[in-house]
Protein backbone atom coordinates (compact mmCIF):
# COMPACT_ATOMS: atom_id res chain seq x y z
CA UNK A 1 0.00 0.00 0.00
CA UNK A 2 1.52 3.61 -0.87
CA UNK A 3 0.26 6.84 1.64
CA UNK A 4 1.21 9.96 0.40
CA UNK A 5 1.04 11.20 4.02
CA UNK A 6 4.12 10.33 5.79
CA UNK A 7 3.67 8.38 9.24
CA UNK A 8 0.50 8.02 7.68
CA UNK A 9 -1.46 4.76 9.30
CA UNK A 10 -1.29 2.14 7.51
CA UNK A 11 -3.89 -0.72 7.77
CA UNK A 12 -3.14 -3.36 9.91
CA UNK A 13 -3.14 -7.57 8.95
CA UNK A 14 -6.78 -7.73 9.07
CA UNK A 15 -7.80 -4.76 7.26
CA UNK A 16 -5.27 -5.69 4.46
CA UNK A 17 -6.98 -8.80 4.33
CA UNK A 18 -10.53 -7.44 3.82
CA UNK A 19 -9.22 -5.20 1.63
CA UNK A 20 -7.35 -7.54 -0.25
CA UNK A 21 -10.68 -10.13 0.04
CA UNK A 22 -13.09 -7.10 -1.11
CA UNK A 23 -10.36 -6.41 -4.00
CA UNK A 24 -10.50 -10.39 -5.02
CA UNK A 25 -14.21 -10.52 -4.94
CA UNK A 26 -14.42 -7.32 -7.67
CA UNK A 27 -14.60 -8.23 -10.98
CA UNK A 28 -11.71 -6.41 -13.42
CA UNK A 29 -8.04 -5.79 -12.42
CA UNK A 30 -8.23 -2.37 -10.89
CA UNK A 31 -11.14 -0.56 -9.23
CA UNK A 32 -12.28 1.49 -5.92
CA UNK A 33 -13.18 0.64 -2.66
CA UNK A 34 -14.32 2.25 0.58
CA UNK A 35 -12.08 2.10 3.88
CA UNK A 36 -12.80 3.60 6.86
CA UNK A 37 -9.67 3.44 9.11
CA UNK A 38 -10.14 4.21 13.12
CA UNK A 39 -10.12 7.11 14.31
CA UNK A 40 -10.71 8.72 10.97
CA UNK A 41 -13.22 9.28 8.67
CA UNK A 42 -14.27 7.59 5.65
CA UNK A 43 -11.51 7.53 2.56
CA UNK A 44 -11.43 5.49 -0.46
CA UNK A 45 -8.76 2.93 -2.16
CA UNK A 46 -8.16 2.91 -5.57
CA UNK A 47 -6.45 -0.54 -6.32
CA UNK A 48 -4.97 -2.29 -9.16
CA UNK A 49 -3.89 -5.80 -9.57
CA UNK A 50 -1.08 -6.69 -11.40
CA UNK A 51 -0.67 -9.50 -14.11
CA UNK A 52 2.78 -9.82 -13.59
CA UNK A 53 3.45 -10.94 -10.04
CA UNK A 54 -0.35 -10.83 -9.08
CA UNK A 55 0.13 -8.63 -6.28
CA UNK A 56 -3.00 -6.06 -5.41
CA UNK A 57 -1.73 -2.33 -5.10
CA UNK A 58 -3.65 -0.03 -3.20
CA UNK A 59 -3.46 4.07 -2.91
CA UNK A 60 -5.34 6.03 -0.26
CA UNK A 61 -7.71 8.75 -2.28
CA UNK A 62 -7.55 12.04 -0.15
CA UNK A 63 -10.21 14.62 -1.16
CA UNK A 64 -8.17 17.67 0.19
CA UNK A 65 -5.25 16.58 -2.00
CA UNK A 66 -6.79 16.46 -5.04
CA UNK A 67 -8.69 19.48 -4.36
CA UNK A 68 -5.53 21.45 -4.16
CA UNK A 69 -4.06 19.74 -6.92
CA UNK A 70 -6.76 20.39 -9.21
CA UNK A 71 -7.31 24.10 -7.43
CA UNK A 72 -4.63 25.23 -10.24
CA UNK A 73 -6.34 23.75 -13.07
CA UNK A 74 -9.16 25.35 -12.15
CA UNK A 75 -8.17 28.71 -12.21
CA UNK A 76 -6.45 27.40 -15.88
CA UNK A 77 -10.22 26.63 -17.12
CA UNK A 78 -11.21 29.59 -16.49
CA UNK A 79 -8.55 31.97 -17.61
CA UNK A 80 -9.15 29.31 -20.74
CA UNK A 81 -12.41 29.94 -21.01
CA UNK A 82 -11.87 33.96 -20.50
CA UNK A 83 -10.11 33.57 -23.47
CA UNK A 84 -12.33 31.48 -25.58
CA UNK A 85 -15.48 33.87 -24.31
CA UNK A 86 -13.70 36.77 -25.62
CA UNK A 87 -12.32 34.91 -28.68
CA UNK A 88 -15.76 34.43 -29.78
CA UNK A 89 -17.27 37.29 -28.89
CA UNK A 90 -14.16 39.23 -31.21
CA UNK A 91 -15.03 36.58 -34.03
CA UNK A 92 -18.82 37.43 -33.51
CA UNK A 93 -18.41 40.84 -33.81
CA UNK A 94 -16.35 40.67 -37.02
CA UNK A 95 -18.91 37.82 -38.38
CA UNK A 96 -21.57 40.38 -37.67
CA UNK A 97 -20.32 43.17 -38.93
CA UNK A 98 -19.30 41.61 -42.43
CA UNK A 99 -23.06 39.88 -42.48
CA UNK A 100 -24.18 43.07 -41.62
CA UNK A 101 -22.95 45.39 -43.98
CA UNK A 102 -25.28 45.11 -46.81
CA UNK A 103 -28.14 46.12 -44.56
CA UNK A 104 -26.22 48.61 -43.05
CA UNK A 105 -25.74 50.22 -46.59
CA UNK A 106 -29.56 49.52 -47.76
CA UNK A 107 -30.64 51.51 -44.40
CA UNK A 108 -28.29 54.06 -45.65
CA UNK A 109 -29.98 54.39 -48.65
CA UNK A 110 -32.97 54.09 -47.82
CA UNK A 111 -34.56 57.48 -47.30
CA UNK A 112 -35.15 58.65 -43.34
CA UNK A 113 -38.73 59.06 -42.34
CA UNK A 114 -39.87 60.85 -39.26
CA UNK A 115 -42.93 58.57 -39.23
CA UNK A 116 -41.41 55.54 -39.03
CA UNK A 117 -40.37 54.32 -35.72
CA UNK A 118 -39.26 50.58 -35.97
CA UNK A 119 -38.09 48.30 -33.17
CA UNK A 120 -35.19 47.37 -34.97
CA UNK A 121 -33.32 47.55 -38.21
CA UNK A 122 -34.62 45.08 -40.00
CA UNK A 123 -38.11 46.32 -39.18
CA UNK A 124 -37.01 50.05 -39.96
CA UNK A 125 -35.87 48.04 -43.39
CA UNK A 126 -39.33 46.06 -43.72
CA UNK A 127 -41.50 49.15 -43.00
CA UNK A 128 -39.31 51.31 -45.70
CA UNK A 129 -39.19 48.72 -48.56
CA UNK A 130 -43.40 49.00 -47.73
CA UNK A 131 -43.40 52.35 -48.13
CA UNK A 132 -41.20 52.80 -51.26
CA UNK A 133 -43.39 49.78 -52.84
CA UNK A 134 -46.42 51.93 -51.87
CA UNK A 135 -45.32 55.23 -53.03
CA UNK A 136 -43.92 53.23 -56.30
CA UNK A 137 -47.82 52.31 -57.03
CA UNK A 138 -48.92 55.37 -55.94
CA UNK A 139 -46.57 57.39 -58.39
CA UNK A 140 -47.04 54.46 -61.39
CA UNK A 141 -50.86 55.49 -60.71
CA UNK A 142 -50.01 59.41 -61.48
CA UNK A 143 -48.06 58.54 -64.43
CA UNK A 144 -51.11 56.72 -66.07
CA UNK A 145 -53.11 58.79 -64.87
CA UNK A 146 -50.38 61.31 -66.64
CA UNK A 147 -49.95 59.88 -69.46
CA UNK A 148 -52.57 61.84 -71.60
CA UNK A 149 -51.18 65.27 -70.55
CA UNK A 150 -47.38 63.66 -71.88
CA UNK A 151 -48.90 62.41 -75.21
CA UNK A 152 -50.71 65.31 -75.73
CA UNK A 153 -47.31 67.48 -75.65
CA UNK A 154 -45.99 65.34 -77.64
CA UNK A 155 -48.32 66.01 -79.99
CA UNK A 156 -48.41 69.58 -79.35
CA UNK A 157 -44.07 69.86 -80.18
CA UNK A 158 -44.86 67.80 -83.18
CA UNK A 159 -46.82 71.14 -84.67
CA UNK A 160 -44.22 73.17 -82.88
CA UNK A 161 -41.50 71.50 -84.51
CA UNK A 162 -39.77 70.58 -81.19
CA UNK A 163 -39.20 67.02 -81.50
CA UNK A 164 -35.79 66.02 -83.56
CA UNK A 165 -35.29 63.10 -85.62
CA UNK A 166 -33.20 61.55 -82.99
CA UNK A 167 -36.20 61.65 -80.29
CA UNK A 168 -39.45 61.13 -82.77
CA UNK A 169 -38.59 57.28 -82.93
CA UNK A 170 -38.46 56.69 -79.16
CA UNK A 171 -41.39 58.72 -78.64
CA UNK A 172 -43.10 56.87 -81.46
CA UNK A 173 -42.27 53.46 -79.35
CA UNK A 174 -43.41 55.14 -76.11
CA UNK A 175 -46.99 55.55 -77.11
CA UNK A 176 -46.74 52.65 -79.50
CA UNK A 177 -46.83 54.61 -83.06
CA UNK A 178 -45.23 52.45 -84.87
CA UNK A 179 -45.62 52.37 -88.39
CA UNK A 180 -44.50 50.86 -91.95
CA UNK A 181 -42.93 52.59 -94.44
CA UNK A 182 -45.96 53.55 -96.24
CA UNK A 183 -47.65 55.21 -93.62
CA UNK A 184 -48.88 58.58 -94.76
CA UNK A 185 -49.97 61.17 -92.01
CA UNK A 186 -52.85 63.83 -92.52
CA UNK A 187 -53.47 67.24 -90.25
CA UNK A 188 -57.16 67.85 -89.57
CA UNK A 189 -58.18 71.56 -87.78
CA UNK A 190 -61.18 72.07 -86.61
CA UNK A 191 -62.62 75.58 -85.49
CA UNK A 192 -65.21 76.84 -84.03
CA UNK A 193 -67.69 79.21 -86.91
CA UNK A 194 -69.46 81.08 -83.99
CA UNK A 195 -69.25 81.32 -80.58
CA UNK A 196 -71.46 84.53 -79.54
CA UNK A 197 -71.24 86.35 -76.33
CA UNK A 198 -69.93 83.09 -74.67
CA UNK A 199 -67.41 83.73 -72.11
CA UNK A 200 -63.86 82.30 -72.54
CA UNK A 201 -64.54 78.94 -69.43
CA UNK A 202 -67.85 78.34 -71.86
CA UNK A 203 -65.39 78.70 -74.95
CA UNK A 204 -63.05 76.30 -73.79
CA UNK A 205 -65.61 73.87 -73.03
CA UNK A 206 -67.08 73.63 -75.91
CA UNK A 207 -63.40 73.75 -77.38
CA UNK A 208 -63.04 70.42 -75.15
CA UNK A 209 -66.50 68.89 -76.35
CA UNK A 210 -65.32 69.41 -79.68
CA UNK A 211 -61.83 67.48 -78.88
CA UNK A 212 -63.38 64.83 -77.49
CA UNK A 213 -66.26 64.17 -80.48
CA UNK A 214 -63.39 63.89 -82.99
CA UNK A 215 -61.61 61.33 -80.63
CA UNK A 216 -64.50 59.24 -80.75
CA UNK A 217 -65.52 59.49 -84.15
CA UNK A 218 -61.68 58.92 -85.39
CA UNK A 219 -60.64 55.25 -84.65
CA UNK A 220 -57.74 55.11 -82.52
CA UNK A 221 -56.11 53.62 -85.18
CA UNK A 222 -56.04 55.83 -87.05
CA UNK A 223 -55.21 58.55 -85.59
CA UNK A 224 -52.39 60.29 -82.67
CA UNK A 225 -54.36 61.86 -79.50
CA UNK A 226 -56.11 64.76 -80.78
CA UNK A 227 -55.15 68.26 -79.30
CA UNK A 228 -56.41 71.22 -78.29
CA UNK A 229 -54.10 73.80 -80.82
CA UNK A 230 -54.68 77.41 -79.46
CA UNK A 231 -57.77 79.22 -78.31
CA UNK A 232 -60.31 78.11 -80.87
CA UNK A 233 -58.39 75.47 -82.74
CA UNK A 234 -58.15 71.74 -82.05
CA UNK A 235 -56.08 69.71 -84.09
CA UNK A 236 -55.57 65.90 -85.19
CA UNK A 237 -53.06 63.86 -86.79
CA UNK A 238 -54.79 61.27 -88.61
CA UNK A 239 -52.40 58.04 -89.98
CA UNK A 240 -53.14 55.64 -93.07
CA UNK A 241 -51.27 52.86 -94.64
CA UNK A 242 -50.94 51.63 -97.88
CA UNK A 243 -53.57 54.66 -99.15
CA UNK A 244 -53.68 56.19 -102.26
CA UNK A 245 -54.34 59.77 -102.19
CA UNK A 246 -58.02 59.41 -103.13
CA UNK A 247 -58.64 57.03 -100.62
CA UNK A 248 -57.07 59.48 -97.98
CA UNK A 249 -59.12 62.03 -99.20
CA UNK A 250 -62.57 60.07 -99.31
CA UNK A 251 -61.50 58.72 -95.32
CA UNK A 252 -61.14 62.66 -94.51
CA UNK A 253 -63.97 63.84 -95.89
CA UNK A 254 -66.03 61.51 -94.19
CA UNK A 255 -64.50 61.83 -90.73
CA UNK A 256 -64.92 65.59 -91.63
CA UNK A 257 -68.52 65.42 -92.49
CA UNK A 258 -69.24 63.37 -89.44
CA UNK A 259 -67.40 66.17 -86.85
CA UNK A 260 -69.52 68.65 -88.53
CA UNK A 261 -72.91 67.03 -88.45
CA UNK A 262 -71.94 65.83 -84.49
CA UNK A 263 -70.92 69.26 -83.62
CA UNK A 264 -74.12 70.63 -84.72
CA UNK A 265 -76.49 68.17 -83.42
CA UNK A 266 -74.78 67.69 -79.80
CA UNK A 267 -73.75 71.33 -79.17
CA UNK A 268 -76.01 73.21 -81.85
CA UNK A 269 -72.83 75.02 -82.98
CA UNK A 270 -71.43 75.62 -86.13
CA UNK A 271 -67.65 74.29 -86.79
CA UNK A 272 -65.63 74.34 -90.06
CA UNK A 273 -62.44 71.63 -90.73
CA UNK A 274 -59.04 72.58 -92.64
CA UNK A 275 -57.29 69.46 -94.24
CA UNK A 276 -53.71 69.53 -95.34
CA UNK A 277 -52.08 67.31 -98.03
CA UNK A 278 -50.63 63.92 -97.12
CA UNK A 279 -47.42 64.08 -95.70
CA UNK A 280 -44.77 60.99 -95.02
CA UNK A 281 -42.54 62.09 -92.21
CA UNK A 282 -44.52 63.32 -89.07
CA UNK A 283 -41.58 66.17 -88.35
CA UNK A 284 -43.47 68.03 -91.45
CA UNK A 285 -46.42 68.06 -88.59
CA UNK A 286 -45.65 71.89 -88.59
CA UNK A 287 -46.10 72.50 -91.99
CA UNK A 288 -48.86 70.50 -92.59
CA UNK A 289 -50.94 72.39 -89.81
CA UNK A 290 -49.63 75.76 -91.42
CA UNK A 291 -51.63 73.88 -94.76
CA UNK A 292 -54.23 73.16 -92.87
CA UNK A 293 -55.32 77.17 -91.63
CA UNK A 294 -54.32 78.21 -95.09
CA UNK A 295 -57.67 76.19 -95.53
CA UNK A 296 -59.68 77.14 -93.02
CA UNK A 297 -58.77 81.15 -94.02
CA UNK A 298 -60.90 80.42 -97.48
CA UNK A 299 -64.07 79.68 -95.17
CA UNK A 300 -64.05 83.79 -95.39
CA UNK A 301 -65.40 83.19 -98.97
CA UNK A 302 -66.78 79.84 -98.47
CA UNK A 303 -69.22 80.69 -95.49
CA UNK A 304 -69.70 78.41 -92.00
CA UNK A 305 -69.34 74.35 -91.65
CA UNK A 306 -66.70 74.52 -94.65
CA UNK A 307 -64.95 71.45 -95.08
CA UNK A 308 -61.50 72.53 -97.52
CA UNK A 309 -58.75 70.61 -98.54
CA UNK A 310 -55.74 72.24 -98.52
CA UNK A 311 -55.22 70.87 -102.10
CA UNK A 312 -58.30 72.11 -103.30
CA UNK A 313 -57.26 75.82 -102.69
CA UNK A 314 -53.24 75.65 -103.48
CA UNK A 315 -53.50 77.48 -106.30
CA UNK A 316 -55.49 80.60 -105.23
CA UNK A 317 -53.12 81.26 -101.80
CA UNK A 318 -49.92 82.53 -103.70
CA UNK A 319 -50.32 86.01 -105.77
CA UNK A 320 -50.70 89.47 -105.55
CA UNK A 321 -52.96 91.41 -103.28
CA UNK A 322 -55.91 93.21 -104.94
CA UNK A 323 -56.64 95.77 -102.92
CA UNK A 324 -60.29 97.41 -103.24
CA UNK A 325 -61.14 99.49 -100.20
CA UNK A 326 -64.39 101.35 -99.96
CA UNK A 327 -64.17 104.29 -98.71
CA UNK A 328 -67.24 106.09 -99.07
CA UNK A 329 -68.75 103.30 -97.20
CA UNK A 330 -66.26 104.07 -94.32
CA UNK A 331 -66.93 107.25 -94.64
CA UNK A 332 -70.97 106.87 -94.43
CA UNK A 333 -69.57 104.55 -90.93
CA UNK A 334 -67.52 107.19 -89.28
CA UNK A 335 -70.35 109.80 -89.73
CA UNK A 336 -72.55 107.22 -88.09
CA UNK A 337 -69.94 107.31 -85.03
CA UNK A 338 -69.99 110.44 -84.84
CA UNK A 339 -73.24 111.19 -84.06
CA UNK A 340 -73.52 108.13 -81.94
CA UNK A 341 -76.40 106.80 -84.03
CA UNK A 342 -76.17 102.37 -83.77
CA UNK A 343 -79.20 102.31 -85.91
CA UNK A 344 -76.76 104.45 -88.32
CA UNK A 345 -73.81 102.35 -87.56
CA UNK A 346 -75.57 99.16 -88.33
CA UNK A 347 -77.15 100.52 -91.51
CA UNK A 348 -73.65 101.46 -92.74
CA UNK A 349 -71.28 98.69 -91.21
CA UNK A 350 -72.87 95.73 -93.07
CA UNK A 351 -72.55 96.97 -96.46
CA UNK A 352 -69.33 98.14 -95.31
CA UNK A 353 -68.29 93.87 -94.29
CA UNK A 354 -69.80 92.84 -97.08
CA UNK A 355 -67.81 94.89 -99.67
CA UNK A 356 -64.89 93.53 -97.91
CA UNK A 357 -65.99 89.87 -98.46
CA UNK A 358 -66.73 90.46 -101.30
CA UNK A 359 -63.17 91.67 -102.54
CA UNK A 360 -61.23 89.15 -100.63
CA UNK A 361 -60.85 86.47 -102.82
CA UNK A 362 -57.35 85.96 -101.38
CA UNK A 363 -57.47 85.84 -97.56
CA UNK A 364 -54.45 88.39 -97.53
CA UNK A 365 -56.99 91.06 -99.23
CA UNK A 366 -59.65 91.00 -96.09
CA UNK A 367 -56.54 90.60 -93.45
CA UNK A 368 -54.83 93.59 -95.21
CA UNK A 369 -58.20 95.85 -95.45
CA UNK A 370 -59.14 94.67 -91.48
CA UNK A 371 -55.95 96.64 -90.65
CA UNK A 372 -56.26 99.13 -92.63
CA UNK A 373 -60.24 100.10 -90.94
CA UNK A 374 -58.88 99.42 -87.65
CA UNK A 375 -55.84 102.28 -87.85
CA UNK A 376 -58.67 104.41 -89.42
CA UNK A 377 -60.80 103.76 -86.07
CA UNK A 378 -58.05 104.46 -83.92
CA UNK A 379 -57.62 108.10 -86.18
CA UNK A 380 -60.81 108.64 -85.67
CA UNK A 381 -60.82 107.85 -81.73
CA UNK A 382 -57.54 110.43 -81.87
CA UNK A 383 -59.48 113.00 -83.41
CA UNK A 384 -62.64 112.67 -81.69
CA UNK A 385 -61.03 112.36 -77.98
CA UNK A 386 -62.31 109.04 -76.94
CA UNK A 387 -60.21 105.92 -75.61
CA UNK A 388 -61.76 102.64 -76.46
CA UNK A 389 -59.12 100.31 -78.84
CA UNK A 390 -56.12 101.77 -77.03
CA UNK A 391 -57.37 100.55 -73.65
CA UNK A 392 -55.19 97.56 -72.06
CA UNK A 393 -58.40 95.23 -73.14
CA UNK A 394 -57.81 95.49 -76.38
CA UNK A 395 -54.71 96.14 -77.14
CA UNK A 396 -54.70 92.85 -79.21
CA UNK A 397 -57.40 93.55 -81.65
CA UNK A 398 -55.01 93.01 -84.51
CA UNK A 399 -54.32 89.34 -83.80
CA UNK A 400 -57.44 88.76 -82.61
CA UNK A 401 -59.02 89.83 -85.79
CA UNK A 402 -56.67 88.11 -87.93
CA UNK A 403 -56.88 85.13 -86.30
CA UNK A 404 -60.85 84.94 -86.74
CA UNK A 405 -61.64 83.27 -90.04
CA UNK A 406 -65.31 82.96 -90.02
CA UNK A 407 -67.47 86.74 -91.08
CA UNK A 408 -70.05 86.30 -88.51
CA UNK A 409 -67.22 86.66 -85.86
CA UNK A 410 -65.64 89.17 -87.57
CA UNK A 411 -68.24 91.07 -87.66
CA UNK A 412 -69.61 90.09 -84.05
CA UNK A 413 -66.06 91.83 -82.46
CA UNK A 414 -66.04 94.52 -84.47
CA UNK A 415 -69.44 95.88 -83.57
CA UNK A 416 -69.93 94.78 -80.15
CA UNK A 417 -66.33 95.13 -78.44
CA UNK A 418 -64.86 98.27 -80.96
CA UNK A 419 -67.99 100.40 -83.47
CA UNK A 420 -70.88 99.84 -80.43
CA UNK A 421 -68.76 100.81 -77.53
CA UNK A 422 -67.64 103.97 -79.16
CA UNK A 423 -70.74 105.11 -80.47
CA UNK A 424 -71.64 104.63 -76.63
CA UNK A 425 -68.68 106.93 -75.71
CA UNK A 426 -69.18 109.14 -78.39
CA UNK A 427 -72.62 109.76 -77.53
CA UNK A 428 -71.76 110.83 -73.86
CA UNK A 429 -69.24 112.91 -75.26
CA UNK A 430 -71.01 114.87 -77.80
CA UNK A 431 -74.58 115.38 -76.71
CA UNK A 432 -73.29 118.82 -75.90
CA UNK A 433 -71.20 119.38 -78.94
CA UNK A 434 -74.04 118.16 -81.25
CA UNK A 435 -76.67 120.52 -79.62
CA UNK A 436 -73.72 123.70 -79.83
CA UNK A 437 -72.89 122.83 -83.44
CA UNK A 438 -77.05 122.46 -84.36
CA UNK A 439 -77.37 125.80 -82.52
CA UNK A 440 -74.53 127.13 -84.55
CA UNK A 441 -75.93 126.34 -87.99
CA UNK A 442 -79.36 127.45 -86.61
CA UNK A 443 -77.77 131.09 -85.81
CA UNK A 444 -76.20 131.20 -89.33
CA UNK A 445 -79.10 130.15 -90.50
CA UNK A 446 -81.05 133.10 -88.65
CA UNK A 447 -78.67 135.28 -89.90
CA UNK A 448 -77.77 134.24 -93.57
CA UNK A 449 -81.25 133.23 -94.50
CA UNK A 450 -81.44 135.91 -96.94
CA UNK A 451 -78.35 134.68 -98.84
CA UNK A 452 -77.45 131.90 -100.66
CA UNK A 453 -77.37 129.23 -97.62
CA UNK A 454 -76.20 125.34 -97.64
CA UNK A 455 -74.71 122.24 -95.53
CA UNK A 456 -72.13 122.14 -97.83
CA UNK A 457 -71.20 126.07 -97.20
CA UNK A 458 -71.51 125.64 -93.81
CA UNK A 459 -69.56 122.55 -93.63
CA UNK A 460 -66.60 124.13 -95.29
CA UNK A 461 -66.41 127.20 -92.75
CA UNK A 462 -67.38 124.77 -89.39
CA UNK A 463 -64.63 122.19 -91.24
CA UNK A 464 -67.57 119.71 -91.00
CA UNK A 465 -68.59 117.20 -93.43
CA UNK A 466 -72.16 118.20 -94.78
CA UNK A 467 -73.48 114.71 -94.47
CA UNK A 468 -72.39 114.95 -90.71
CA UNK A 469 -74.05 118.17 -90.16
CA UNK A 470 -76.69 116.93 -91.63
CA UNK A 471 -77.11 113.67 -89.17
CA UNK A 472 -76.97 116.04 -86.19
CA UNK A 473 -78.78 118.94 -86.97
CA UNK A 474 -81.98 116.53 -88.00
CA UNK A 475 -80.85 115.10 -84.39
CA UNK A 476 -81.10 117.88 -82.37
CA UNK A 477 -84.08 119.87 -84.29
CA UNK A 478 -86.19 116.70 -85.59
CA UNK A 479 -85.96 118.31 -89.06
CA UNK A 480 -84.15 118.37 -91.64
CA UNK A 481 -81.68 121.42 -92.73
CA UNK A 482 -83.03 122.32 -95.86
CA UNK A 483 -87.04 121.84 -94.63
CA UNK A 484 -85.66 123.97 -91.20
CA UNK A 485 -84.16 126.71 -93.48
CA UNK A 486 -86.96 127.02 -95.86
CA UNK A 487 -89.68 127.00 -92.60
CA UNK A 488 -87.53 129.95 -91.38
CA UNK A 489 -87.71 131.97 -94.94
CA UNK A 490 -91.54 131.38 -95.19
CA UNK A 491 -91.80 132.89 -91.52
CA UNK A 492 -89.74 135.93 -92.66
CA UNK A 493 -91.57 136.33 -95.58
CA UNK A 494 -95.30 135.94 -93.65
CA UNK A 495 -93.40 138.89 -90.99
CA UNK A 496 -92.77 141.05 -94.66
CA UNK A 497 -96.41 140.68 -96.12
CA UNK A 498 -97.39 141.93 -93.20
CA UNK A 499 -95.29 144.78 -92.13
CA UNK A 500 -93.80 145.72 -95.56
CA UNK A 501 -94.90 146.31 -99.16
CA UNK A 502 -92.76 144.63 -100.33
CA UNK A 503 -94.03 142.76 -103.65
CA UNK A 504 -94.37 138.64 -104.07
CA UNK A 505 -91.65 138.72 -106.29
CA UNK A 506 -89.22 141.20 -104.55
CA UNK A 507 -89.78 138.96 -101.13
CA UNK A 508 -88.40 135.68 -103.08
CA UNK A 509 -86.02 137.40 -104.64
CA UNK A 510 -84.34 137.98 -101.29
CA UNK A 511 -85.31 134.84 -100.08
CA UNK A 512 -83.17 133.33 -102.65
CA UNK A 513 -85.90 131.81 -104.73
CA UNK A 514 -84.84 132.45 -108.26
CA UNK A 515 -88.53 131.39 -109.37
CA UNK A 516 -91.17 133.29 -108.01
CA UNK A 517 -93.46 130.06 -108.42
CA UNK A 518 -91.43 127.94 -106.47
CA UNK A 519 -91.94 130.56 -103.43
CA UNK A 520 -95.47 130.66 -104.16
CA UNK A 521 -95.71 126.98 -104.36
CA UNK A 522 -93.63 126.50 -100.66
CA UNK A 523 -95.96 129.32 -99.19
CA UNK A 524 -99.34 127.86 -99.96
CA UNK A 525 -98.07 124.21 -99.07
CA UNK A 526 -97.44 125.84 -95.73
CA UNK A 527 -99.80 127.86 -95.31
CA UNK A 528 -102.64 126.13 -97.46
CA UNK A 529 -102.71 129.91 -99.11
CA UNK A 530 -100.76 132.12 -101.74
CA UNK A 531 -98.58 134.91 -100.31
CA UNK A 532 -100.79 137.38 -101.88
CA UNK A 533 -104.26 136.15 -100.18
CA UNK A 534 -101.84 135.89 -97.09
CA UNK A 535 -101.43 139.82 -97.44
CA UNK A 536 -104.88 140.30 -97.43
CA UNK A 537 -106.09 138.57 -95.25
CA UNK A 538 -103.79 139.86 -92.48
CA UNK A 539 -104.65 143.36 -93.72
CA UNK A 540 -108.32 143.06 -92.91
CA UNK A 541 -107.30 141.65 -89.26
Amino acid sequence: MYDTEPGGSMPGGPQRAQLAEAAGMAQGSGGMIDWEPEGTGKSQLIYSRSSYNNWTYFTVLDQREIAGALQTTRYGLIAMELALILLITVAAYVIAGYFTKPIRQITHSLPQHASLTPKNEIDWILSSINRLLSEKQSLESLMEAEQPQLETQFVLNLFRSRITAGELDHQLKRWRYDGGEARQYVTMLVQLDNVGKRESPDRDVLLLAVNKIAEEIVPAHNRMLPVLLNDNTQATILMFDGLDEAEIRRHMLDYAKRIVHAVKDYLKLSVSVGISRAYPKLLKSREACEMSKQALHQRLNLGKESIIFYADIESVVPGPVLLHYPSELESKLFDAIRIGDEQQVSAALYPLLAEFMKKSRNSMNLEVMLIRLVNNLIQLEQLLGIEVLLTADNHALYHRLLEIRNPEEVERVLVEQVIFPMVRSMEKKTTEQFRCLSEKIAAIVHEEYDRELSLELIGERLHYNPNYLSSIFKKEFGTTFSDYLMGYRLDMAKKWLTETDQTVKEIAERLQYHNPQNFIRSFRKKEQVTPGVYRKLRQNI
